[in-house]
């Protein structure tokens, strides 16, 4: 009757063995999802900066001259986006300069993204070093 009893069970040892590999594992892929949602972040953000360019692109054409102002193109930043950056239009050029803005895209504090470093993007096409990582 012991016998019956123990090959149908799991002993404590082997369920603290199991208990052991599933913490190492854990440990070991929590760092790796953490990057994940860090490259996502970034990417979804870049992806948003490439959408205002082609917005100010078009708002150019139809108003020769380019917009500080997100709510003038039509556009505000989405969930994701908005979750870990400000995204701001600067250094739109004065109507007597050549017309130029900036695009950029500050991470929040307290977010994932606080350590990946601001995003930009200008009007030539120029990008921040950090836009390829």
């Amino acid at each position: 009757m012991y016998g019956a009893y123990s090959s149908r069970a799991f002993s404590l040892i082997e369920m603290l063995i199991a208990l052991g590999v599933i913490s190492i594992l854990a440990a070991v892929a929590y760092p790796s999802y953490q990057q994940y949602q860090v490259r996502a972040n970034s990417a979804a953000t870049k992806a948003y900066l490439l959408e205002l360019s082609s917005l100010q692109n078009e708002f150019i054409l139809e108003n020769h001259s380019y917009t500080d102002s997100l709510v003038s193109l039509g556009a505000s930043p989405k969930a994701a986006v908005n979750k870990h950056y400000k995204v701001a239009i600067i250094d739109v050029a004065k109507p007597l300069s050549p017309a130029s803005f900036t695009l950029q895209a500050v991470p929040k504090t307290h977010s994932p993204q606080q350590g990946a470093g601001t995003l930009w993007l200008n009007h030539l096409g120029q990008t921040s070093e950090n836009w390829h990582d």
